[in-house]
């Protein structure tokens, strides 16, 4: 039999894509011997029955040589949520305001509009949205396995369908910065999912 683990990666502050989490992706595998990584990557936008978008969740396959051991990454990209918020602050930078500063105060000026407004976004009205997208992330990687999995497209995880093999898995939580708050913040990452 196959040992699965699966390991959900949650970001923080600042404006991330899918993939940023590449770097400790590739030398965490490496390191535990998991050289064999399966097609491409199923990049599934997730949704609640309240929001259309709360982000992207990213899942890769890796396996030994042998297919002993099997991990399945979830990396889960939520930065889109507090895209609009930031949108308001896009003139703070631009050159008409930023060429009369000087060259360090614009460097930090450009660093604080692109990460503190993370902070107040999850304190304010997207909160619900941030939690329910690493709700969503959390059912995702313990509700399915990767033959389950759908390869993109929106979708909305469903907490019925979590099958006894999922939770017989091995499971990873792995957050930085403001996603160790969220995750500590979320009531329970499965107790308010939509059961649609």
């Amino acid at each position: 039999p196959t040992e699965v683990t699966k390991l959900l990666m949650i970001h923080g502050i600042s404006e991330h894509i899918p993939g940023y989490s590449a770097g400790f992706r590739d030398k965490l595998t490496r390191k535990v011997g998991l050289n064999k990584i399966s097609g491409r990557p199923k990049e599934i936008t997730i949704r609640s029955s309240k929001y259309k978008q709360l982000g992207t969740l990213r899942v890769t396959k890796h396996q030994n040589e042998d297919l002993s051991k099997t991990l399945l990454y979830y990396e889960l990209t939520w930065s889109e949520i507090s895209a609009p918020e930031k949108e308001a602050l896009k003139f703070d930078n631009s050159t008409e305001y930023g060429y009369r500063r000087a060259g360090i105060n614009h460097t930090i000026k450009t660093f604080f509009n692109g990460t503190i407004p993370d902070l107040m976004v999850f304190q304010g009205l997207s909160r619900e949205k941030i939690l329910d997208s690493v709700s969503q992330a959390a059912c995702w990687s313990i509700a399915h396995n990767w033959n389950d999995l759908p390869s993109q497209g929106s979708h909305l995880c469903n907490i019925r369908n979590i099958k006894e093999s999922g939770l017989k898995d091995t499971h990873f939580l792995v957050t930085h910065s403001l996603g160790s708050q969220i995750t500590i913040d979320n009531p329970s990452l499965l107790g308010d999912l939509n059961q649609e």
